[in-house]
């Protein structure tokens, strides 16, 4: 079949046609003073061994102070200030002050085992961490105003908890702390 001129223009339009739509997917000159997109901030923690030891250091002073606060029937929860976030502050505040007008008071401190990071995220210069950990209060005595023990026979000794810190390298405070339902982080 021979070729016709008009076959011949068709063609040549489709392919001007296809020409020109890819050019218009061109991005243009390339400006060499531009520079590239930023890449992410470095983690603030260089390794999860590292955020762990930040992470239980904070939880150390978190319960020393709350034990402590305990110990004194409920007096003295400024000292959380630094420790916790202003949302866990103000329940913490809420849960103290009732402890105080109940008249009770804590004997004796928990411990912590098994931490595992969970997360550990850097955003900026702000670091975001969560961390499994087993906090065991078999050692915890709850004394009424008489000083006798009310602590709760059905208590478990044995706490899972997922607690979520936030901060920067110097500074690193908790922000939550809740019930974990895997009972194997304790055993």
């Amino acid at each position: 079949m021979p070729r016709t001129r008009r076959t011949v223009v068709a063609a040549a339009a489709v392919a001007f046609g296809l020409v020109a739509a890819l050019a218009g997917c061109d991005a243009g000159p390339v400006d060499p003073t531009s520079s590239p997109p930023p890449s992410p901030a470095p983690p603030i923690f260089a390794s999860d061994e590292e955020a762990l030891a930040a992470a239980e250091a904070a939880y150390a002073a978190y319960a020393a102070a709350s034990a402590a606060i305990g110990s004194e029937g409920g007096a003295g929860v400024e000292r959380l200030r630094e420790l916790v976030d202003i949302e866990l502050y103000e329940q913490s505040v809420q849960e103290f002050q009732q402890f105080e007008q109940l008249g009770l008071r804590s004997e004796g401190a928990s411990t912590v085992k098994n931490v595992v990071i969970a997360d550990n995220r850097t955003m900026g210069d702000q670091v975001f961490l969560s961390a499994y950990l087993c906090r065991d209060v078999s050692e915890v005595r709850i004394l009424g105003p008489a000083g006798d023990d009310v602590t709760p026979q059905d208590r478990d000794d044995l706490q899972p908890l997922l607690v979520a810190f936030q901060g920067n390298r110097e500074r690193l405070v908790i922000s939550q702390i809740e019930s974990w339902e895997d009972k194997a982080l304790c055993e």
